[in-house]
């Protein structure tokens, strides 16, 4: 039979992972307001060049597909998850029976299977959309990468 202090172990983790999904959303703002900035100074460094060579075209097509790219995977990692609560309090309270009290060992082992398995699926989850962003950022790297030889090519 579970304990509380095993109950409170197995609610740590279900609220770090919580925390970890805060997280995941801050570098998802984070990264969609820098794809944006850039990509607006990359359009605005655009507008004023007269004339284009074709490796600089190249290299412009290059650095908005990975902007574009970037943007895209960004807002996909960003959407809205389906997480997994902790548990239904009404069915919680329907374990009860009216007879008889459930015991808190009882009560402690179905509380810990609930956050076992909303910690396991919201896990995967968080592993999903982090995968997501870690993609957007290297797309975003390689838009700024792009840009750089871009103007290289400008210069020389």
């Amino acid at each position: 039979m579970a304990t509380e202090a095993q109950y409170a172990f197995f609610r740590f983790l279900y609220e770090e992972e919580n925390a970890r999904e805060d997280t995941i959303n801050q570098y998802s703002k984070t990264l969609l307001s820098l794809t944006t900035l850039y990509s607006g100074f990359v359009i605005f460094v655009v507008e004023k060049m007269t004339m284009m060579t074709l490796p600089m075209k190249i290299m412009f097509v290059a650095t908005v597909a990975s902007m574009l790219t970037g943007l895209v995977v960004t807002v996909w990692g960003s959407r809205l998850a389906d997480f997994e609560g902790v548990n239904d309090p009404e069915k919680v309270v329907d374990q009860y029976d009216d007879a008889e009290d459930m015991p808190d060992e009882q009560f402690f082992d179905k509380r810990i299977a609930d956050f076992a398995i909303a910690t396991n699926r919201n896990s995967r989850v968080n592993d999903r959309r982090a995968k997501a962003l870690l993609i957007a950022s290297y797309c975003l790297v390689a838009g700024i990468l792009c840009h750089a030889i871009f103007f290289m090519i400008a210069l020389f």
